[in-house]
Formats: C-alpha cells, structure tokens, sequence
C-alpha cells in the first residue's frame, strides 16, 4: 500500500491535501502542523502546499459553516491553525528579493467590514515569490483611505478581498473611488464572497477575478506586461 510520502515523492498533494483536512475538521494543531512538516521535508514546491492544501481545506471548512456543519468557533480555529503552518512554510521558503528586480508593486486590503486576513497573507506571499514588492495593508479600511494609498505608494495594483456577497456593493464602490483618483493601475478582487459565484466579481468593476493566489499572480503578471 503507498503511503503518504510515497505519494509526496511523486509530487501528488492529494494525500497530504487529506490528512490535512482531517486535521482541520478535528481541530488537530499537531497533526496539521506536522503534515505541513512531511510536504516541507518531502520537497512539496511552497506554492503547491498553499494551492493544493490551504486554500482547498480552508473553502471546505467555509462549506461547512455555510450548510451549518461547522460552528463559527471550529471555522476561526481552522483559519488560527492554517495561520501557524503558513507561517512554517513561509519562513523556510521566504526570500528577500531586491527592488530592482521587482515585476510590479502590489498594494493588498480587505473591503470595509471585511476582517479575515489569511487570504490576503497567502496572495502576498506568492506574489513576493514571483518578484513583486508586496504593500500588505490587509486591515479593513475605508475606500478613500485605499484610494490614498495606491497614490502615496504608487502600486501597479490593488488586490481587494470580499468575505461575503453582502460586501460587493461596497466593493464596487470601493473600485469607483480608485476610479475616480488620479490613480491608474490594476483592480483585482477576490475571496469567499466570489467562490461559488465568479459572476458577480466582474459586475463590481474589477479589471480581473482571481480563483486562487497563483491564478490571480499569473493575471496581474500578464496584464501588467501587457501595459508596458
């Protein structure tokens, strides 16, 4: 019978995808943080563990909260757990890259009454990995203190998180404020709000959705080229 590393060796997440998520359904911080552990010593790519473990694991948590399978305290555990094995695969695999070789700057924020950062830590963490200079605000701000930002920082792009559809309103509105500045990038939106409803990203006046942290690299790499 293949174990689990065996399956690792061969590059296939799905088993530690598995384990990972039994761990978050119990509420095990050992089991997660030792099956981060086993990817990390298998060679499993960073990028891989966030987009195949995390990202998956913690939407099927959402699931369940959403079908009242889950409770809000097992929910916020999931995000607690998943908070310290980023942080374990983020401080092995972290390189400092110089401004120089930076693709673009990306400035990072949650909508207003949107509090949920692990999204936005995961995104900026790949995109500093891809030869981005990452501006994480990711606190919940009003959209004229957003607009001011990508002015006093000059980014390239804006990545805003939705938690919830009750927020795309002020999404939109958010999006119009940077609009209506001298401020002339990219707008990206992304997160909960939008995962069994991609439609109703682009009605907010976003110039792209994002489904994952890679997906939503790879677009903002490619648009920004295609400025230049």
């Amino acid at each position: 019978m293949e174990t689990t590393m065996d399956s690792l060796n061969r590059g296939d997440p799905k088993p530690i995808f598995e384990k990972y998520l039994q761990a978050l359904q119990k509420g095990l911080f050992n089991q997660a943080s030792q099956t981060t552990q086993e990817a990390l010593q298998a060679g499993l790519l960073p990028e891989t563990i966030y987009e195949e473990v995390f990202t998956p694991a913690l939407r099927m948590v959402g699931d369940w909260w959403e079908a009242g399978q889950a409770t809000v305290a097992q929910e916020h555990l999931a995000t607690g757990i998943t908070t310290y094995c980023r942080n374990l695969v983020y401080s092995k695999h972290s390189v400092a890259l110089p401004v120089s070789l930076s693709v673009g700057k990306v400035l990072l924020t949650n909508i207003d009454g949107n509090h949920h950062t692990l999204g936005l830590n995961l995104l900026s963490d790949v995109f500093q990995w891809r030869g981005w200079e990452v501006f994480p605000l990711f606190c919940s701000l009003p959209e004229e203190e957003v607009a001011a930002a990508t002015l006093l920082y000059q980014v390239d792009l804006v990545c805003l998180s939705v938690a919830v559809l009750s927020q795309v309103e002020s999404a939109a509105s958010t999006i119009k404020a940077l609009r209506q500045s001298n401020w002339e990038g990219l707008i990206e939106v992304g997160g909960p709000a939008f995962i069994h409803h991609p439609e109703k990203a682009l009605q907010t006046g976003a110039d792209f959705y994002g489904q994952t942290a890679i997906d939503t690299v790879e677009k903002a790499t490619q648009l920004l080229k295609a400025r230049v």
